[in-house]
């Protein structure tokens, strides 16, 4: 339960009758009021990279142990009208992908914005004109700078034609004129790491020359690199990339790399493509989201199997797991927390689609705000400034979440 839905407990003033009475509803007014921020209806005119004010602070403790996972308080924002598979917090922008047409307003009303769209952290306005549309789904983000690169299953951007990856200079809104990989299928997942852009996805070509799911590119042109040769047999879904070993951690739906057995999930060489250092000795479902964590001493696996796991990297054995009642669509660590949403709920409780678990234990917290959506949880970013959420959800905590919803601290 958040602060701001607690119940008001007895005042302690030492007035009495009416005035007792006053003081008691001035208390439950206060409260319903911080409980919702509700950001203004017209479109944010100030840029993508304008300042906003600071959000404010709960009126009341939470328990200690929900304290302590929650990411901040949940904020009512502009959403958009459909699905939301890909989110990336980048300052105080907030980039949203995936299936829908337009942005809307707490009140209503309506802006043109195709599978891809811009809002803030701090207000959860709208950013107007800040990215092109897609005339397909977008399924993976990754930021740089100024720069954004979109991955999903479309074959447009904007006016150019780009199949399933494009790059997107956020100063300007426009797609960049020097980049096209040459796929010819839909990607999923994009990372960045050791000066390339790695690629995930559903591809068999890439620059005209055949490649299936995983490539690496120079993210400045799109250049394939000949020198990365992965040779996966089925297709990424997730990308992890672990700075201090140069090794990126590749998830998805493949049994086999450089033929040799690997269940769905492989550690390989940033350079080269090949299979490199201690791999996981796991059987399990699709790994659907992963994050390297602990300073690359630790992995944490979503998968289709229903389980949200651990794995310590120096020994390649699990170290905790945590089972769910539907696919666990997407992790996020944040410090000591691993943050996930789920589509069937946790602990026979359905609306539990949102968590925070320890990342040293496993045990799950008691943030859980409530998600009624059965699809739930789709995709997930963090940052020190709160956490964002998307999926196919219309109300988080109460508070009504058309497609994405936020937590600010």
């Amino acid at each position: 339960m958040s602060a701001a839905r607690r119940p008001v407990g007895p005042v302690r003033s030492g007035a009495s009758g009416p005035l007792r009475q006053l003081v008691r509803l001035a208390l439950l007014a206060a409260l319903v009021l911080a409980s919702v921020s509700l950001p203004g209806t017209d479109a944010d005119r100030r840029g993508p990279f304008a300042a906003s004010a600071a959000p404010a602070a709960a009126a009341t403790a939470a328990p200690p142990a929900a304290r302590k996972a929650a990411p901040g308080k949940v904020q009512r924002s502009w959403g958009v009208d459909g699905r939301v598979m890909a989110v990336r917090i980048k300052g105080d922008l907030v980039i949203v992908g995936g299936e829908f047409k337009n942005a809307i307003a707490p009140g209503g009303r309506r802006r043109p914005a195709r599978n891809l769209a811009v809002f803030r952290l701090s207000n959860g306005r709208f950013v107007a004109g800040a990215v092109p549309g897609t005339d397909g789904v977008v399924r993976a983000l990754e930021t740089r700078g100024r720069w954004l690169w979109v991955g999903g299953y479309f074959e447009r951007v904007g006016a150019r034609p780009r199949t399933g990856l494009a790059k997107i200079d956020l100063d300007t809104g426009r797609v960049a004129t020097d980049f096209d990989a040459g796929l010819d299928h839909g990607v999923q997942a994009l990372a960045l790491g050791n000066g390339g852009l790695i690629v995930g996805g559903r591809m068999t070509r890439v620059g005209g020359v055949a490649q299936s799911w995983l490539t690496r590119l120079a993210p400045a042109s799109g250049n394939r690199d000949e020198r990365f040769d992965p040779r996966l047999n089925g297709p990424v879904f997730a990308l992890g990339v672990d700075t201090a070993t140069r090794r990126v951690w590749v998830g998805g739906a493949f049994e086999r790399v450089q033929g040799k057995a690997r269940d769905s999930i492989v550690a390989l060489d940033l350079d080269s493509g090949r299979t490199r250092g201690r791999q996981l000795a796991r059987t399990g479902g699709d790994v659907l989201s992963l994050q390297v964590a602990s300073k690359g001493r630790r992995i944490v696996l979503a998968d289709n199997f229903n389980v949200l796991c651990s794995w310590s990297v120096r020994t390649g054995q699990r170290q905790w797991r945590v089972p769910a009642g539907g696919d666990v669509q997407a992790v996020r660590v944040h410090k000591n927390l691993a943050y996930f949403g789920v589509h069937g709920g946790y602990g026979g409780r359905s609306r539990a689609k949102l968590l925070a678990a320890d990342l040293g234990t496993g045990r799950v917290l008691s943030w859980r705000p409530a998600v009624p959506d059965f699809w739930g949880i789709y995709a997930l970013d963090v940052s020190p400034r709160g956490l964002v959420a998307g999926g196919r959800i219309t109300r988080v905590a109460g508070v009504p979440a058309r497609g994405w919803v936020r937590f600010v601290r």
